[in-house]
């Protein structure tokens, strides 16, 4: 404490009259949601980008944002356990915008998965950075070009400023106002989720429905001609198949993830009304 009032007198000598300890508290409190929306959002790299490097960006647009936090101070001392329930309030609003952006990526990855899984060549799966747990090699190719395509139409920055408005919606020594009986926030979360599935249902529809054809083609050879083993015999088909739709649908493919990641800032922000005070 005498090393903050020490600090403050400086630079009260200075001309700059400011609460250090209200500056400092809000500070901390606003780089606990930036840094865990960073971390947890796909499109920043995820586990393949250095945790300090991760830290060092939240506190540059933690500092950027800090002006327009300033207004929020109130004088008044917040306790320590005032400043404990305001930091997990801070890391769940973070959590909630990098978890929202996940769902359309755990779409899109999955839209992948189950060509791979349909056309019996799942046996490969690798590690994505950016996604906990693995994925299918073209599970693996969706999400990466649906990152590609995210940061070359700067949805990035839609994000930054996703997270900047999040700070007017629920602002830092406030907390979220769920009602006795209110399920708005576990509603929107759950749909949120659901229409994960619905997008990789969408973006792989047209390779599972020649799959589909094909499985029924050699079903109905097998039964005119018994004697061919039509499981071991369909499923070079079925991969090469496979493949060759999802090339032939790759515009289409495209067209729907830059519509789903277009929607997604909206669903980040929708989550962030649902917290409003």
């Amino acid at each position: 404490m005498d090393l903050l009032h020490t600090a403050e007198r400086i630079l009260v000598t200075a001309g700059i009259k400011v609460n250090l300890q209200m500056f400092l508290a809000l500070f901390g409190l606003a780089l606990a949601r930036v840094v865990t929306a960073i971390t947890l959002a796909p499109f920043f790299g995820g586990q393949s980008v250095p945790g300090r490097l991760r830290v060092g960006l939240a506190f540059v647009l933690t500092a950027v944002l800090m002006p327009g936090l300033s207004h929020t101070s109130t004088g008044a001392e917040l306790s320590p356990l005032l400043m404990i329930a305001l930091l997990s309030k801070e890391v769940l609003a973070g959590a909630l915008l990098g978890i929202v952006c996940q769902f359309v990526f755990y779409g899109i990855q999955m839209a992948g998965t189950l060509i791979d899984t349909q056309r019996g060549m799942n046996q490969l799966s690798f590690v994505a950075p950016q996604l906990p747990g693995p994925g299918s090699v073209l599970a693996q190719l969706k999400v990466q070009a649906a990152i590609a395509l995210f940061l070359m139409l700067n949805g990035h920055l839609m994000y930054l400023r996703a997270i900047d408005s999040s700070f007017t919606q629920l602002p830092v020594l406030a907390f979220p106002r769920i009602e006795p009986g209110s399920m708005a926030l576990f509603e929107t979360a759950a749909r949120l989720s659901a229409h994960s599935l619905v997008i990789a249902l969408e973006m792989a529809a047209p390779v599972l429905i020649a799959l589909t054809l094909v499985d029924v083609a050699f079903g109905i050879l097998g039964r005119i001609a018994s004697q061919i083993n039509v499981h071991q015999e369909s499923q070079p088909v079925k991969a090469l198949a496979g493949l060759g739709i999802f090339l032939l649908a790759s515009g289409f493919i495209m067209t729907r993830i830059e519509y789903n990641l277009g929607t997604m800032i909206g669903s980040v922000n929708e989550m962030v009304r649902a917290l409003r005070p």
